[in-house]
């Protein structure tokens, strides 16, 4: 399943990612001063294991014990490994429903 386009600002949000917006009208995302990209159509950080791993695994190691953390992804491993073939959205979901207390 696809997140949403909300629910990826969102999570970024999360990550400790800031949009602003610029003077042409578009939104533009940054962690401090670096400008995040790359983005897609809609001007937000792509999903995929570079961003992912960037941002938001190190802010699951800030809420989490650390072997929380690695079971998690033990755990992730083990389920693109079986049930599917793109490990980004996995990832992402694996680390939402935790986001979300689930």
């Amino acid at each position: 399943m696809k997140p949403t386009q909300e629910q990826i600002k969102e999570f970024w949000k999360w990550c400790g990612l800031h949009e602003v917006l610029a003077s042409g009208g578009e939104y533009h995302w940054f962690e401090a001063d670096e400008i995040i990209s790359p983005t897609d159509d809609n001007h937000v950080p792509v999903v995929n294991l570079d961003n992912l791993f960037r941002w938001a695994v190190p802010k699951l190691s800030s809420k989490m014990a650390k072997y929380e953390v690695m079971y998690l992804l033990k755990d992730w491993i083990e389920a693109i490994t079986i049930f599917t073939e793109d490990p980004a959205p996995a990832l992402f979901w694996a680390i939402w429903n935790i986001k979300e207390g689930k």
